[in-house]
């Protein structure tokens, strides 16, 4: 039975797909670039997210790609929750589910989205700023004493999955983030979910 969950966040909880493609073309043609489109991110979008950035510019450092990132991110407010997204993380929370987020998401605009949110009281440990999540979600199981057998991992890439399986956890692939869904396929989740009404489902009977 699950009783530890940890989100990824852009892409999972919080809908910002559309926003940051719209970064990232802003990014590319301030460098020389041209325009990603919606289906270009969603095929090539692979983290640790260098791997991404320097398929386009090589030579980018993450120095580099971090200034370049903040130049563009700020022309960029609006912040929207999944649809039942909210809900389902208030009803784990009484439950009494654990809940925790480890994400490459920036803390400037983390600690905003979560307060609009209304979710600053809903998780018991947050950890940010990653570029790859492997070592980190290893060391949270260990820090916060997790059975394996009881921890899901919920993410929207490939490298969620991947991080879930070096930690010998299962994983809990989203459909509407960044990756499609036969790439996560591919990746071989635990499960595949592909509404918010289907992954409460897949938590409840896990």
């Amino acid at each position: 039975m699950v009783k530890n969950i940890i989100f990824d966040w852009s892409g999972v909880i919080n809908n910002n797909t559309d926003d940051f493609i719209q970064v990232i073309s802003n990014m590319f043609k301030a460098n020389g670039g041209r325009k990603i489109t919606r289906r270009e991110l969603r095929q090539k979008w692979t983290q640790p997210y260098m791997k991404f950035y320097n398929l386009y510019f090589p030579k980018w450092s993450l120095t580099e790609q971090r200034k370049h990132y903040l130049n563009s991110i700020h022309k960029f407010k609006q912040r929207k929750i999944f649809p039942g997204m909210r809900t389902l993380l208030y009803q784990l929370k009484r439950e009494e589910y654990k809940l925790y987020v480890l994400s490459g998401d920036l803390p400037r605009f983390f600690r905003k989205e979560m307060k609009e949110y209304g979710l600053e009281k809903v998780f018991d440990k947050i950890i940010l700023d990653l570029h790859d999540k492997t070592d980190d979600l290893i060391q949270l199981i260990k820090d916060e004493k997790l059975k394996l057998n009881e921890t899901v991992f919920i993410g929207d890439t490939v490298h969620e999955i991947e991080c879930a399986k070096a930690a010998n956890i299962k994983s809990i692939a989203v459909s509407w983030g960044m990756n499609t869904p036969s790439i996560l396929k591919t990746a071989q989740p635990t499960y595949l979910v592909h509404s918010t009404k289907e992954l409460k489902k897949i938590i409840f009977i896990s």
